[in-house]
């Protein structure tokens, strides 16, 4: 089985008295390590990676761990670990947890890790923050000089709509307009997901490749009219070509499984038990380790969830 470009995924939530954040829960893979150094630190408002999120309210992208303020570096270099993302979900206000993802590994691996962000208030385009490109060196040059109006490319798309989106095959999607390059080619997924504050639109995209995944399966459900039930947007199950087929008529009420209880809490979760947290059937489960949800929250509602497993 390929190795997931995403390498570890860390959930940070309030303390009882909400004066830092603690490690809620995790996917580590093989680097048990690294989970002992987690559950070992809290992080305070405004102090690393998870902390200024929260203090800032917004994403927050490190290309370079190493020569960075990522207080794990040494533990992050000893196993690869090159750039990471967090991701605060707020309900108002109120901080619900904030999501770090770490990715890198081998100088061949292919993937990409985005921010990109509208320029202002009242902007009409959209443009890198920054990135983390790996060995897509070409593909870091396009991205560093285009901009994106709403409903332009990937990030335009999920701009204007406001709800996460997923590209199977960029190299011939007409959303995906750096397709050009010809580094795209080894591209063959795209994840993207919308982020709002106060005064700024966000979008976080991810890119991977058949040997280096985003995950082995990923999904994204969205809410009905009503918000009575979810229902499958869009997924993709590199074992499984077929997945959306058995998926389409599918739909989730609140409280039902994890990703039920995620609509109900709002709060990110992650499960090592995929058949009794409904994540997948019991058929498939030896394909599978664990599972991640979390919620896309805009104006106090889910607006989308995105399921990774692993």
């Amino acid at each position: 089985m390929s190795k997931p470009f995403i390498k570890i995924i860390e959930i940070w939530t309030p303390s009882p008295d909400k004066q830092s954040l603690t490690l809620s829960d995790g996917y580590f893979g093989k680097y048990h390590q690294f989970r002992q150094e987690a559950e070992r630190h809290n992080f305070s408002f405004g102090h690393g990676l998870p902390g200024i999120s929260w203090a800032t309210a917004k994403p927050q992208i490190i290309t370079d761990l190493a020569h960075s303020y990522f207080q794990r570096k040494k533990f992050a270099a000893d196993i690869g670990l090159n750039a990471g993302v967090a991701i605060p979900v707020f309900s108002g206000e109120f901080l619900i947890s904030v999501v770090v993802f770490l990715c890198g590994g081998d100088n061949d691996e292919v993937g990409a890790l985005e921010l990109w962000a509208s320029e202002s208030t009242h902007s009409d385009k959209l443009s890198l923050v920054e990135g983390y490109y790996g060995c897509l060196s070409n593909l870091e040059t396009t991205s560093r000089n285009i901009k994106f109006s709403k409903g332009q490319g990937l990030p335009g798309v999920i701009w204007d709509y406001h709800i996460p989106m997923l590209i199977a095959d960029p190299a011939n999607s007409p959303i995906f307009n750096r397709a050009s390059n010809s580094t795209i080619n080894s591209i063959n997924t795209a994840l993207g997901f919308p982020f709002r504050n106060r005064q700024t639109d966000y979008v976080i995209s991810l890119l991977s490749s058949d040997e280096t995944p985003i995950a082995h399966r990923f999904e994204i459900w969205l809410p009905d009219k009503k918000h009575n039930h979810l229902f499958l947007y869009s997924g993709k199950c590199a074992l499984d070509s077929n997945f959306e087929k058995k998926y389409k008529d599918k739909k989730i009420r609140r409280g039902d499984g994890l990703k039920g209880r995620v609509w109900l809490t709002g709060c990110p979760a992650i499960s090592d038990d995929l058949v009794a947290d409904e994540l997948v059937r019991f058929n498939i489960k030896d394909n599978f380790e664990t599972g991640m949800v979390m919620p896309i929250i805009e104006n106090g509602f889910i607006s989308a969830l995105v399921v990774f497993i692993f």
